[in-house]
């Protein structure tokens, strides 16, 4: 009988192989020998995935959902997207743009509209050239390609979302127990079934002949069941961003942990995708895992939400929508009014007009003709609903009509300005400046090198109209100092925060001569390249007022 191990000799051998661990794949590019394989700059990775197959969907403010996604993700995710925020350098890679024909990047692709029709495939596209310049560049089992793999799939996985903003509903009681039910359908699915469920959905029967030859008693959901084992594959941390389970997903779905259904589909998606990012493939878990991810968007959009949507119209479930997702992607669309053109022949406003003012107009010209706007309104009131006989209005002389009335025409309003903020200056890092100025001894500064900016935003400026403001710095400054001038010193009644990019800056007191101000307040921030955005805000709890200003500071590379 072997000895036993102390808990403590188990720890130290794990601690020395994680020492002795050699990675597999090394970051950075990894260029090709020889020739390069073609690049295809029209047709989609993968044709038969619902973001190509369906095409009648849009995302409303399409390019401010591509920017506001896109830096979201290279925010959680930039090990990833570091590698593709930016083209190649010209300096240290000077033959890709002589091998790559149409080089792209996450700021290529946020610098382009794509408010058009076919604005969204041509996105998808756009981003799938990300991966397919790096898979054409660089050698295809590099880390630096299923980095590509992985950013691809990320962002496909968000734009599914929102193109399903309609029936991506909360995920209550009813709709957890109908989400288990497609969830063990998956994990005991055969070749056969799987088989039937593809031709039921899309009339694909696969690669393997007839169904009834399949194999119907081995169920391949097996290997993707559990977590990857790190100590047999160790360097599947280095590749996988997200690891997944369907055991793990399972008991997710069980306590609650997802808020919406695409936040469920999201991570079986992931699952399977990691699986198609790890392997080569020519491999039988690749082929299954490819198999699997198109059985299981089969099942969600031809089993399931079919059978939601039913259970809701005979009142069996109660269906609920997140509020602000439903408001910002699909209320807009709804709230808009019909636009009917000066020339519709269904506009009987303008049907009985032969022409204004030349002597053949069939009956009296209405009053609000000339100014009136092609909008429908809905709102209107029927005259066939006012009971009272109205009076027939007197004829103006000259025939002037007073439209004005009818439109509701506002003056334009004061600016409410800012009472609390007196001053805000935003400048050039006083750290860095000061040590330019008055540099350490045996250190020497090309002060003509250097561009030194200030921006001074007074409460002349400032108000609740006017608060927004963009500012671009010079090429290579990213360190900014903020100061603040209030009319009241920061305290519990008067509290103030700066808060750049979702994090939180302390203020630094400022000197007035020997003692220090107190309704002065200075911010030294660092931003990352690209916009930056920076919120200075500060309440008076006594009068209940709260001002806010806002910065978009653009950091040139």
């Amino acid at each position: 009988m072997g000895s036993k191990r102390s808990r403590s000799e188990e720890v130290g051998e794990e601690k020395e192989a994680k020492r002795n661990y050699v990675p597999r794949y090394t970051p950075g590019k990894r260029p090709r020998s020889g020739s390069l394989p073609k690049v295809d700059y029209v047709h989609p990775l993968d044709p038969t995935e619902e973001l190509i197959v369906d095409q009648e969907w849009t995302i409303p403010k399409l390019n401010l959902f591509i920017a506001f996604t896109l830096d979201n993700l290279v925010e959680a995710h930039r090990t990833l997207f570091k590698h593709f925020i930016k083209l190649p350098s010209r300096k240290f890679h000077p033959q890709y743009y002589y091998k790559i024909d149409q080089p792209i990047s996450i700021n290529e692709i946020k610098s382009r509209d794509y408010e058009y029709s076919g604005g969204e495939t041509k996105f998808l596209l756009d981003c799938e050239l990300i991966y397919k310049n790096c898979l054409s560049y660089n050698d295809p089992d590099s880390l630096i390609v299923k980095n590509a793999q992985q950013v691809v799939f990320f962002i496909k996985n968000e734009v599914l979302k929102v193109k399903n903003a309609t029936k991506n509903y909360l995920v209550n009681e009813d709709v957890k127990k109908r989400l288990l039910d497609i969830l063990d359908i998956l994990l005991n699915v055969t070749d056969r079934k799987m088989a039937n469920i593809l031709e039921e959905g899309d009339g694909s029967t696969g690669d393997n002949g007839s169904n009834s030859n399949l194999d119907d008693t081995l169920k391949i959901c097996e290997p993707f069941l559990e977590l990857v084992d790190k100590d047999e594959y160790p360097e599947y941390e280095e590749v996988i961003e997200h690891p997944n389970s369907l055991n793990l997903v399972k008991s997710n779905l069980e306590h609650g942990y997802y808020h919406k259904i695409y936040d469920f589909v999201t991570d079986v998606n992931i699952t399977f995708q990691n699986a198609l990012i790890f392997n080569d493939e020519d491999t039988t878990i690749y082929s299954d895992a490819s198999k699997l991810l198109k059985c299981f968007n089969v099942l969600i959009r031809k089993k399931f939400f079919p059978e939601l949507e039913s259970a809701r119209e005979k009142g069996e479930i109660t269906l609920e929508y997140d509020k602000i997702e439903y408001k910002k992607f699909v209320q807009e669309v709804e709230e808009e009014e019909p636009i009917l053109s000066d020339d519709d022949e269904t506009n009987e406003e303008y049907n009985h007009m032969e022409g204004l003012g030349n002597g053949y107009n069939r009956g009296p010209l209405a009053r609000d003709y000339l100014l009136g706007p092609s909008r429908t309104n809905a709102n209107s009131d029927s005259k066939t609903d006012n009971a009272e006989v109205e009076k027939p209005a007197i004829p103006l002389k000259f025939n002037i009509l007073p439209v004005i009335k009818k439109h509701n025409i506002e003056l334009k309003k004061e600016p409410l300005y800012f009472n609390l903020i007196r001053k805000i200056q935003v400048s050039s890092s006083r750290s860095l400046y000061e040590q330019a100025i008055r540099p350490l001894k045996g250190l020497y500064n090309d002060m003509n090198k250097i561009t030194w900016f200030e921006y001074i935003f007074t409460d002349g400026s400032l108000s609740h109209e006017n608060s927004d403001y963009s500012i671009t710095l010079p090429p290579k400054q990213n360190s900014v100092s903020i100061i603040s001038e209030l009319a009241y010193p920061i305290s519990e009644q008067n509290p103030a925060i700066v808060v750049v990019n979702k994090d939180r800056v302390n203020p630094i007191p400022v000197l007035n001569g020997d003692a220090f101000d107190e309704k002065k307040a200075r911010y030294d921030i660092k931003l990352t390249e690209g916009t930056n955005r920076v919120i200075f805000s500060i309440r008076n709890n006594v009068r209940n007022v709260t001002e806010t200003v806002k910065f978009w500071i653009n950091v040139l590379p």
